[in-house]
């Protein structure tokens, strides 16, 4: 996944033909870079319930899928 981005998974799902309509991408910013430790950083850890309430608002709005934690 770390050599991967979202441009080239787009193009590769228009090369396949299963490139939706419409994308929508949801990511982290690491504040370092020159960490290489495995895990996420505190501000990672905390910002995961905050991406969790924007993934369910996306779905809802988009009526995408229905589900609660």
């Amino acid at each position: 996944m770390h050599y991967t981005n979202p441009i080239r998974a787009l193009m590769l799902a228009k090369a396949l033909k299963v490139l939706p309509n419409e994308v929508y991408i949801l990511g982290c910013e690491a504040a370092e870079h020159n960490d290489f430790a495995i895990g996420m950083t505190t501000v990672v850890e905390n910002a995961i319930p905050r991406a969790i309430g924007q993934l369910q608002s996306w779905l809802s709005t988009k009526k995408l899928a229905n589900f609660e934690l």
